[in-house]
């Protein structure tokens, strides 16, 4: 009995936690709740196993962190990063380095396709006037249809690309090198698996000679993450 009732209390606790994981996507949308929304998924990035999808095929999610990136693009030249801005685009770089490293969005299955057998579609209401009532405000987040994204679709939207100002960055300071480790936190995971596709796009690039300069004006840690 006492067995039954502590499965019983996980369960409706790691629902409680999934609720909280699609409040924060959903918040993810408005410049108002976008912020903390931020901060707690990236805590919770590294526990919640199939956050990358949900963000991948989320409405407007990977758009709402581009946005974050861009904002910052005044602030880097001429060097005014403050420790806020650097922390909050950070913590928005880490959801991406979430996608990019995940295998559902970034391996390509067989035959093209995605080898993941989740779809996000909420299903738990039964009632179908809740679902109804709910749809508007959950479908977006979990709704991928068949043909998931996949590596290749991430590399031909040009994310890296995005992050390519913050690794021009010189400044020492603290906010500017926690940018660029995050930065190349985000390319690390896309070249981890050593696949050949992306490989091939960042030979493309300046992410080469973009390196080599962090390697011989950063830290010491930003020498050895490059």
């Amino acid at each position: 009995m006492h067995s039954l009732a502590s499965g019983t209390n996980a369960t409706a606790l790691g629902q409680v936690d999934r609720e909280k994981i699609y409040t924060w996507i959903n918040e993810l949308s408005s410049p108002e709740t976008r912020e903390n929304a931020l901060l707690e998924l990236s805590k919770k990035r590294e526990s919640v196993p199939d956050l990358a999808p949900m963000l991948w095929h989320s409405f407007g999610t990977i758009a709402a962190l581009l946005q974050e990136i861009v904002n910052i693009y005044p602030s880097i030249n001429p060097p005014t990063l403050t420790a806020h801005q650097s922390n909050r685009v950070c913590n928005a770089l880490a959801l991406l380095q979430c996608v990019a490293s995940h295998p559902e969005t970034s391996h390509e299955g067989r035959g093209g396709r995605i080898a993941a057998p989740h779809r996000w579609r909420y299903r738990r209401k039964k009632n179908l006037r809740q679902r109804r009532a709910s749809r508007t405000s959950r479908s977006h987040i979990w709704d991928s249809g068949e043909d998931s994204p996949t590596r290749s679709a991430f590399l031909s939207a040009h994310i890296p690309l995005f992050l390519y100002p913050f690794l021009h960055t010189v400044s020492k300071t603290r906010p500017f090198e926690y940018l660029r480790l995050t930065s190349l936190g985000v390319i690390g995971a896309l070249v981890k698996p050593d696949e050949q596709d992306v490989i091939n796009f960042l030979l493309t690039t300046e992410i080469i000679p973009l390196c080599l300069r962090i390697m011989e004006s950063g830290s010491e840690l930003s020498k050895t993450v490059g």
